[in-house]
């Protein structure tokens, strides 16, 4: 599981956050801190003012000499593979072609063109949202452990093991409760305020808007006042650039992990990607689909690495001869062991030289 700025917000802040916004019609608001250069990262202390990681003094280091071109591959949530800033760098496996439903290269993945996608099933289904690994571990030893003592166990190192994963269990659920009954009142806010905002500055159901869209509004009614108020506190404490749509998306894929563990649905890998993660074999198994609406963060770490450079649009990314291929194994929730370590098996078998592994569990 990874985690953003956004996600990283919990209920307990957004209920600060519109307690806030909606008791200081008689205050006034701060205006939000400047915005960071959006390539703050790759500058210089000396140079530009930021601490970033001197990227254009190291190229001025290596100018003129042989490049050898790498292959990055990027175990994560997917890539957006149509990301104008990337398609061009995307691995291609040139024995492979694309879309004739065969493995041409014979190395047990159908359609492999630019990686593979472990949560995958026939049919292009793919594994969204998974539990937490304490939940799974739970559930898998409870029918042994719930009725025994230390006494009474027979294995006494998988029984302390049971006890350690009842204690996680005991607190992500009771987090996951907490979290549940403040978000659902909450994302119901934030959704109805979006909207009356949107339809003052009448912008379509499907757009987005930004702090910079609102700095301007001049509220017409209480209602609309509370609602740019709302929005006005959430943006200045997340930053950046963020817009109301993907917020409130991130926010609802957190209350659907937290939902998920409260009622696990513990058959769903069996049923959609139609293998059982506890049995380790070298039936191969996913698909080759690696764009998906989760897909956000591995869109943003492949882009890190290898997005087109001096083009003018979005970031740069620091390497200039790479190449990204897309391994996707992180559901929204926790990772299994059985997808990271096939995903890193296909990775090296296929021609990566680096493997790049943002992700994380108990």
């Amino acid at each position: 599981m990874y985690t953003n700025i956004s996600k990283a917000i919990t209920a307990p802040f957004l209920a600060g956050a519109l307690f806030i916004s909606l008791n200081a019609t008689a205050q006034t608001i701060p205006a939000p801190a400047a915005d960071l250069p959006k390539d703050w990262h790759l500058l210089d202390l000396q140079t530009d003012g930021f601490y970033g990681i001197s990227l254009k003094p190291a190229y001025q280091l290596i100018k003129g000499k042989r490049s050898n071109r790498v292959t990055v591959a990027t175990i994560d949530s997917g890539i957006d593979t149509a990301q104008k800033d990337l398609r061009s760098v995307l691995w291609t496996n040139a024995k492979e072609i694309a879309g004739n439903g065969k493995d041409d290269d014979k190395n047990g993945y159908i359609d492999d063109v630019h990686g593979w996608n472990f949560l995958g099933g026939p049919g292009g289904k793919a594994n969204y949202t998974e539990t937490s690994e304490e939940v799974r571990e739970y559930n898998r030893l409870k029918p042994k452990y719930s009725i025994l003592t230390e006494k009474t166990a027979g294995d006494k190192k998988e029984y302390a093991y049971w006890l350690k994963v009842k204690t996680l269990y005991d607190t992500t659920v009771n987090t996951a409760r907490t979290e549940t009954e403040q978000l659902v009142p909450i994302l119901n806010v934030l959704m109805t305020t979006s909207g009356y905002i949107k339809r003052e500055l009448k912008l379509p159901a499907q757009a987005s808007f930004t702090m910079k869209d609102i700095d301007n509004l001049q509220p017409v009614n209480d209602t609309l006042m509370h609602s740019k108020q709302v929005w006005e506190s959430i943006f200045q404490q997340v930053g950046g650039n963020a817009d109301n749509a993907s917020l409130i998306k991130d926010w609802s894929e957190s209350l659907a992990k937290y939902n998920n563990d409260l009622n696990p649905d513990l058959a769903s890998r069996k049923r959609i990607v139609g293998d059982d993660p506890d049995i380790w074999d070298t039936k191969p198994y996913g698909n080759a689909l690696l764009k998906f609406p989760d897909a956000m963060h591995g869109t943003g770490v492949a882009g890190l690495i290898g997005a087109v450079r001096n083009n003018g649009y979005g970031v740069d990314g620091v390497a200039d001869n790479v190449r990204i291929m897309a391994i996707k194994t992180v559901p929204n929730g926790d990772e299994y062991d059985k997808d990271v370590a096939k995903a890193i098996r296909y990775a090296v078998d296929n021609g990566a030289r680096i493997v790049n592994m943002s992700f994380g569990k108990n």
